[in-house]
């Protein structure tokens, strides 16, 4: 049997970030389901295999240094980097993970259908080139401020929780092209991206996907806000939603939130805010952040089901 004739296939695209290369379309294989994401495991592979490093002294000393002002920027002291080697941060920095950005959100104004961008989470320490056509993507979803370097892959799929649905759907290329009608809040839908910037149509949407939530406007009592460490927070049965107050002109490129399926890691203007682990499991391609009005949002879908949560930071 091909793989275009596998049941469970699919088809993503692939955004080289030299714009001499075209977008392509590639097939997936969708039958692991969230579990077993065969996606995430292919572009984890993608970035490792591309992440060579130079061949001459001088360039692995220019790499190096260029890490460790990466490092810097998003807080890590100079006294941490000292205990490092360049070829211990070299190696460091080869060994990647991905960054996922959620261009939009599974909410029932999309049919819980959504999008979801793929790109090297270490890009810009391996100072690889601004890709042009992944950000113009995440900027017509009404991310802003949003900024991909290096290749990147977009896919679309179906998460409804209430059907226990996650699937991977196709996406073709020219879906991946920042005109295409799901950008605008159709097909693929809209909301919150995990990015800074937003827009009034995302928030929008965000309030329809709300409604009927304990808490939402129509659906009875407010959920109860509780305090932290520098920070608020609420929660739904689906989601949780974290602020924390900044600076007044605190902008959306000094903030750095780094999700993990148990962890959060906050990062403004180069000093960590927030460490540590989270009261429960939360899915990575529905956990977003909003950087607006004096304050950081950090939205976070709960996995497995929700259920409440005792504390925001366990």
């Amino acid at each position: 049997m091909s793989a275009l004739t596998l049941p469970h296939a699919y088809t993503y695209c692939f955004i080289p970030a030299a714009l001499s290369s075209p977008v392509s379309e590639r097939t997936g294989d969708g039958s692991g389901g969230l579990a077993n994401d065969a996606l995430l495991k292919n572009c984890k592979d993608y970035f490792s295999a591309t992440a060579q490093l130079p061949d001459t002294p001088e360039d692995r000393k220019a790499l190096a240094d260029a890490i460790r002002k990466s490092a810097m920027d998003n807080g890590a002291t100079a006294e941490q980097l000292s205990k490092l080697s360049d070829d211990q941060l070299l190696t460091l920095n080869s060994s990647t993970t991905c960054e996922i950005s959620a261009l939009t959100i599974p909410c029932p104004a999309n049919k819980n259908v959504a999008v979801s961008l793929y790109s090297d989470d270490k890009a810009r320490g391996k100072e690889l080139p601004l890709n042009v056509r992944a950000t113009a993507l995440g900027r017509a979803c009404g991310h802003g401020q949003i900024e991909i370097y290096g290749d990147a892959f977009v896919s679309r799929y179906e998460d409804d929780e209430k059907e226990d649905i996650w699937r991977r759907m196709d996406l073709m290329a020219a879906d991946a092209l920042p005109s295409a009608a799901w950008c605008k809040g159709g097909g693929g839908g809209s909301g919150k991206g995990s990015g800074p910037g937003t827009s009034s149509m995302m928030q929008a949407q965000m309030d329809q996907m709300n409604m009927g939530k304990p808490g939402a406007p129509g659906a009875g009592a407010a959920p109860v806000e509780k305090g932290g460490d520098g920070y608020t927070w609420t929660q739904t049965k689906e989601e949780v939603e974290c602020r924390v107050p900044l600076d007044p002109d605190a902008g959306g490129k000094q903030v750095k939130v780094t999700f993990a399926s148990k962890r959060i890691k906050v990062i403004v203007r180069s000093k960590m805010v927030m460490d540590g682990k989270l009261g429960g499991s939360i899915k990575l391609d529905g956990s977003t952040y909003t950087v607006e009005g004096g304050a950081l949002t950090i939205t976070c879908e709960k996995a497995g089901g929700g259920g409440d949560w005792d504390k925001f930071l366990a």
